[in-house]
């Protein structure tokens, strides 16, 4: 069972210019459907999930997640420089940025062959950016750290 791979586009961040950003977050919600494994099944450990980033028109992949028993799981990655140039990212960049996840079905055999698919899911999707934002005030600058968190996107 070949993996599928999903991205979305967020909204333009209201990110200040001449913010530092810090940090781009993906966390995901997946999960595995539940299954009662027949005498003479086997799991395969084939399933996996893992976060997913766009940018300058490559995908990124996070850590990748297998062997999850649990309903639902929080996944996260964490880019701390934009993967495609090394640099730190910019408002244009996380503008343009698309995020999401990769899943692969775990699949169960009897005898060789495959006979069912444990489906693999996801139900939401969200971005959380960590920046620095300055203030000009008399003749320093003082700096103020902030988070914002991309709506949530309901799959």
């Amino acid at each position: 069972m070949a993996a599928e791979l999903d991205t979305y586009n967020l909204p333009d961040t209201a990110i200040p210019v001449g913010s530092t950003i810090s940090s781009v977050k993906v966390s995901a919600w997946c999960g595995i459907g539940e299954y009662i494994l027949q005498p003479g099944w086997i799991a395969n450990p084939n399933g996996y999930f893992r976060i997913a980033i766009r940018t300058h028109s490559a995908v990124y992949y996070g850590a990748t997640h297998n062997k999850i028993v649990d309903w639902y799981v929080l996944i996260e990655d964490t880019w701390a420089t934009n993967p495609n140039t090394g640099l730190a990212w910019t408002i244009a960049e996380l503008n343009a940025l698309e995020i999401g996840v990769e899943l692969r079905s775990t699949t169960f055999t009897k005898i060789g062959i495959v006979k069912a698919i444990h489906p693999a899911f996801c139900t939401q999707v969200y971005a959380t950016i960590t920046y620095t934002e300055p203030v000009a005030g008399k003749g320093m600058i003082n700096k103020f750290n902030r988070t914002t968190t991309s709506p949530r996107r309901e799959l």
